[in-house]
């Protein structure tokens, strides 16, 4: 994602072989958009615009966010949090 102010530094290291690049995803990706915990929450995206669109949302999963979504769910997501 954003490398930060050691960004350039980081990537000079990697280009002559001083470390080797390695590191983990830090989101879950799904299989299906309908398996994301929140994915109920969303109504129709044209809500979203025009004049009379819709400017708060409410969030219904309450306490199951992340992997409590996806084990409530039994779904298993294309890549978990963490992978790689």
């Amino acid at each position: 994602w954003f490398p930060g102010q050691q960004g350039g530094q980081a990537l000079a290291e990697i280009l002559y072989g001083k470390v080797n690049p390695s590191g983990k995803l830090p989101i879950t990706i799904d299989k299906k958009i309908e398996d994301n915990p929140s994915y109920a929450s969303y109504p129709d995206p044209a809500a979203y615009r025009g004049d009379n669109a819709l400017t708060e949302m409410t969030y219904s999963e309450g306490l199951y966010m992340g992997y409590r979504g996806y084990d409530k769910k039994h779904a298993k997501p294309l890549y978990p949090f963490g992978y790689g």
